[in-house]
């Protein structure tokens, strides 16, 4: 629904545009406080522009068949072949010409509607395999104000996180991956200052297009903070960024200190490069490359191991480089995603070097999303097992994946064919996967002697994670600009390589299906 134009409505009715009891959430009481006391304190003439309000939103929902794969050497299932999930979201903006603005992002839905449930890794996982009432998915992602100070524009509040691609940084709610949804998201309480530098001596190209971003953080949450449960994350950010419709090309930093609730300290730094570019080759031929790395540096005490120094350096990093080329006479397009992410072959040395990726950042179907994140919850749940393990060691809250992408260098090629635009989208597309350092069951290690071995029994177990084909058909229509509408039907299918073999006389994952339903709604 495209904006509207009336005049500025009473104030004291803002509250019933959330249509929640606000006395629930104190982070809203908290917002619109601050809100009516910024717009008290402007000047009248701010207010002679006439407000612009809009309140879009989206829906989806999903219906997921999956294979029921095994986990571990001893058979153990996932236990989960039908679910479905459901989204809503609603994202009311007030507008006072062009810099004053007041911005929520309200979840309504985000969870499991019906179906099988997995146990594992429920204490732990960002997401877990479950039924969800829909009181518990209620949350306030984004309620912030904007406002112009001096020669740029001041956000303050809370608001997601995204940066590039979003393998470092990802606000969870960019649809752009081909085989699967955005999911999770990176939220902080935020103050942040946007200025373009060199507009004060240049009104032309380099005046419009660099910006420069600095803002600090109380992280709300994210893959590794929690502030509901007593995690205290405080951050600084920067960002100098170009930018124009066909090119960006910028820098971000985040240096963070996080006391997790009991009380162990992590503090590290972490540096982004990001990059776009698209462009026409030819008449009917178009090209995009974009490409974002990323190294995290610094200490923390939140894993230990016997006779390694303490806390922990760590020394991660991770890439991505995509392509894509479309060609409009033939309503063809084909793509190639390259992605490198670091592991760890000694991960008792004192130096953590696997690297997960925001695990908000897609690729494939089945491999990181299903078949690394289940395997991983289930190691936690046997590391933690009283009748198994004696002391848990530190650090357990780490071992799942949550569907990141780790240790890993992938090949990902695509093609798309849309004979009548958007009424029908075909895509075919491939993901091939290697480890370059062993893929590691910590039970399983501890259980051979501290020696690097999978969750199947197999030793120093490294090289290839396996091979997907996943295919996806869609259709969506635009109702005149008000609100569109789609529906499809994905499949993958994966098959298990060297590095998540089994051991001789025991069954290991086999050929994994998964078909997903899929169903959209946006205004």
């Amino acid at each position: 629904m495209a904006g509207c134009m009336f005049e500025l409505f009473p104030l004291r009715n803002f509250e019933k545009v959330l249509s929640v009891n606000i006395c629930h959430f104190p982070v809203l009481r908290v917002v619109i406080g601050c809100i009516l006391a910024i717009t008290f304190m402007l000047p009248e003439t701010v207010w002679a522009v006439e407000l612009s309000v809009s309140a879009h939103g989206r829906a989806r929902f999903r219906h997921t068949d999956l294979s029921n794969f095994r986990l571990d050497a001893k058979a153990t299932q996932h236990e989960q072949e039908k679910w479905g999930h459901t989204l809503l979201r609603v994202y009311p903006e007030a507008r006072v010409g062009e810099s004053f603005l007041i911005r929520g992002d309200l979840q309504m839905l985000n969870g499991q509607l019906y179906g099988e449930e997995s146990t594992h890794g429920q204490s732990v996982v960002l997401n877990p395999w479950k039924n969800q009432e829909a009181s518990e998915q209620f949350e306030v992602r984004e309620a912030y104000v904007q406002l112009p100070v001096g020669i740029g524009l001041l956000r303050v509040g809370r608001m997601v996180s995204h940066w590039g691609l979003g393998i470092l940084a990802n606000g969870g709610d960019k649809e752009n991956y081909l085989f699967a949804d955005a999911s999770h998201g990176d939220i902080s309480n935020r103050a942040i200052f946007f200025t373009k530098p060199a507009k004060a001596f240049n009104d032309g190209r380099l005046g419009e297009a660099l910006t420069l971003a600095v803002g600090a953080d109380l992280v709300e949450r994210d893959e590794l903070t929690d502030r509901s449960e007593g995690d205290e994350a405080r951050q600084f950010v920067g960002a100098l960024l170009w930018k124009e419709s066909d090119l960006e090309f910028g820098f971000y930093t985040a240096n963070r200190n996080l006391e997790k609730s009991n009380g162990d300290l992590t503090k590290a730094t972490a540096f982004d490069l990001f990059g776009r570019w698209e462009g026409d080759l030819s008449e009917d031929l178009s090209l995009k490359m974009s490409f974002e790395g990323a190294y995290i540096m610094g200490t923390t005490e939140q894993a230990r191991f016997e006779g390694a120094q303490y806390p922990l350096d760590i020394r991660q990093f991770g890439g991505v480089l995509k392509t894509d080329t479309s060609h409009r006479g033939l309503d063809m397009g084909a793509g190639l995603e390259l992605g490198l992410v670091s592991g760890d072959n000694s991960p008792q040395d004192g130096t953590a070097r696997a690297m997960k990726l925001d695990p908000g950042y897609k690729v494939g179907m089945i491999l990181f999303e299903e078949v690394l994140s289940r395997i991983s919850a289930r190691s936690h749940d046997r590391v933690v097992d009283p009748e198994l393990v004696g002391t848990p060691p530190k650090g357990t809250h780490l071992i799942p994946t949550n569907g990141s992408i780790t240790n890993t260098f992938y090949v990902h090629p695509h093609v798309k064919y849309s004979p009548w635009g958007d009424a029908l989208e075909m895509q075919v597309g491939y993901l091939w996967a290697m480890a370059p350092a062993d893929v590691v069951d910590p039970f399983s290690a501890a259980e051979n002697g501290g020696y690097n071995q999978n969750a199947f029994g197999v030793n120093n177990a490294n090289g290839t994670l396996g091979s997907e084909f996943n295919a996806s058909l869609r259709s969506s229509f635009d109702m005149d600009g008000y609100f569109s509408i789609g529906v499809g039907l994905q499949y993958g299918m994966f098959k298990p390589g060297a590095a998540l073999a089994s051991e001789e006389g025991v069954e290991g994952l086999g050929t994994i299906h998964k078909v997903r339903f899929l169903s959209d709604l946006s205004w």
